[in-house]
């Protein structure tokens, strides 16, 4: 299995798109996904942290995985950050960590 693939080198410098609600869900989708599209041309890298998700829904995985295939068709990358543990789970069993860097959060290791 090919390792994902990782974002450049500077993404340390890369602010974040940030889901601020607790449930990643259909509204909080919506909402990635303007920001995205606002950002993905002047960057095709992006950062998602989820710190603040407790629980993700299958669009909410849905939605990453359409951020990575917009990032990738740039020559970009998409990159998760702060994965809580149930979230984690969920992604890593939709196979998201094969095409993306997923990072647990520090509580999810």
């Amino acid at each position: 299995m090919p390792a994902p693939p990782r974002t450049r080198r500077d993404d340390a410098s890369l602010t974040p798109l940030r889901v601020a609600q607790a449930e990643f869900t259909r509204d909080a989708s919506s909402a990635l996904r303007a920001d995205a599209a606002a950002r993905i041309d002047g960057d095709p890298h992006l950062v998602v942290d989820l710190a603040a998700v407790a629980y993700i829904d299958m669009v909410g995985v849905g939605t990453l995985f359409h951020l990575y295939r917009i990032a990738a068709a740039r020559g970009g990358s998409l990159r998760v950050l702060n994965v809580g543990p149930r979230a984690f789970q969920r992604l890593r069993i939709s196979g998201l960590p094969q095409f993306a860097a997923v990072e647990p959060s520090s509580d999810s290791r």
